[in-house]
């Protein structure tokens, strides 16, 4: 993990929460975009049905699993499931260390920890730890549809076999990396300290580096192209993912931290502004923001709904 931790990085964006403030006074309201996956929920109307529920201490990364959205808790060192319908709380499970990061295999949720070193696996039903890996500095994490990757310390990116957490590899790709992406053949990554996100074929093959913005962090694929947010600067960058060009940038709020693709829309978790953004995939046109509890951190998508943990309200939305 970087010199600049997650729990580092989202304190000092709460210490400068009260200078942003009045950006949540100008954003632009959310203008409703047709998504067809609504139609099953009769949702074709233009209301804000946003809803917020409780998490227990500093949720931080969150993932569906096809049934259940899923939150860990890194401030008190546990995993929640919760109905996407009605948000209700399933189940809080004990993970014994703190959580950062999810993923699912199709199967079982992965958990990633840099404060114990750490990759865990978990049987969704019952929350039963099936068994955990060391992996130094593990923090970011991709399911390939094969394997699992994790970004681990002295710049590699591990591959992990899916049956027994077996590591098969480490590849270094010349930069720190943060989280991570799969865009069907290579494994992409961002990377803080050199403004930088490496893509890396999943088969093996030499790694490409493309500089972006300042201090990439979350990192989204919506078919085409690779979504990857500039904290230091405000902005998301758009990357063509067959040749690493950029296509462009766009200006979202202070500190776009993740960022999920509904299927037709990118939206992103500005940490500083408290707010989310959503922008059309196809132009980058910014379709308006939602104000949000402090510290929006980490999305995911159901197919109908995006939900955002928030990491300084303790806190998870359904936007």
């Amino acid at each position: 993990m970087t010199s600049r931790s997650h729990n580092g990085f989202l304190r000092s964006s709460a210490i400068a929460m009260a200078s942003a403030l009045v950006l949540l006074l100008s954003e632009v309201p959310l203008n409703a975009q047709a998504n067809p996956n609504q139609v099953a929920l009769l949702r074709w109307y233009s209301a804000n049905t946003v809803t917020q529920f409780p998490t227990q201490t500093q949720p931080f990364g969150t993932a569906f699993d096809g049934t259940n959205i899923w939150v860990a808790n890194s401030g008190s060192s546990s995993l929640s499931k919760y109905r996407p319908s009605d948000g209700a709380l399933l189940a809080t499970y004990a993970l014994g260390h703190p959580g950062q990061l999810i993923a699912f295999d199709g199967a079982s949720l992965w958990v990633t920890d840099s404060n114990s070193n750490t990759v865990t696996k978990i049987r969704p039903n019952d929350g039963a730890v099936l068994f955990t890996v060391t992996v130094p500095g593990a923090h970011g994490i991709v399911y390939d549809g094969k394997y699992v990757w994790v970004t681990a310390n002295g710049s590699v990116v591990e591959k992990l076999r899916v049956t027994d957490g077996a590591i098969l590899v480490g590849w270094f790709v010349y930069c720190q990396p943060i989280e991570l992406a799969f865009d069907g053949s290579n494994v992409w990554g961002t990377c803080p300290s050199s403004n930088q996100v490496f893509k890396q074929p999943a088969n093996g093959g030499n790694f490409t580096l493309q500089t972006v913005g300042s201090y990439p962090y979350g990192i989204a694929y919506d078919g085409a192209y690779m979504w990857v947010t500039n904290a230091g600067a405000g902005t998301v960058s758009k990357v063509h993912a067959s040749d690493m060009l950029i296509a462009a940038s766009y200006t979202v709020g202070s500190d776009p931290f993740g960022v999920a693709f509904d299927g037709a829309n990118v939206w992103v978790a500005n940490g500083v502004s408290s707010t989310l953004t959503k922008l059309r995939a196809s132009d980058g046109l910014n379709l308006g923001s939602i104000p949000t509890p402090n510290l929006p951190t980490h999305l995911a998508f159901d197919g109908a709904n995006i939900w955002a943990t928030h990491f300084g309200a303790n806190s998870l939305g359904k936007y």
